[in-house]
């Protein structure tokens, strides 16, 4: 986590489906512990975290976008006191878009970034 308050950094979603699914999920021990997002879809995965902003990027199976300030969220959530925080992980996912970026659309490639 960086120097930042996680209530001053963005919500990040990463999704991924299909073949770079089983790619994340054959290199997720390079990363620290990410919060995976229970998903009626069994063929996607879903991570979040709070960290600093990227830009948006989408390819086929691969939906990687910052969502809003964290602190916006976490405050429209205490309006709803029976809610308990979705969000509990404050994981940058910022190295795994680098990561899955750097696979292209076919082949992927190890890459440096982990």
């Amino acid at each position: 986590m960086r120097s930042k308050s996680v209530f001053d950094q963005q919500l990040q979603s990463v999704i991924v489906w299909g073949e770079p699914r089983r790619y994340l999920e054959n290199n997720m021990r390079h990363f620290d512990s990410l919060a995976i997002m229970p998903s009626f879809d069994r063929d996607k995965l879903t991570i979040i975290g709070a960290g600093e902003y990227f830009k948006p990027f989408i390819q086929e199976g691969i939906e990687c976008r910052c969502i809003e300030r964290y602190g916006n969220i976490f405050k429209s959530m205490n309006l709803h006191p029976r809610v308990d925080d979705p969000f509990p992980k404050e994981c940058d996912l910022t190295t795994v878009v680098e990561f899955m970026k750097l696979g292209g659309r076919y082949g992927y490639n190890t890459p440096n970034a982990c």
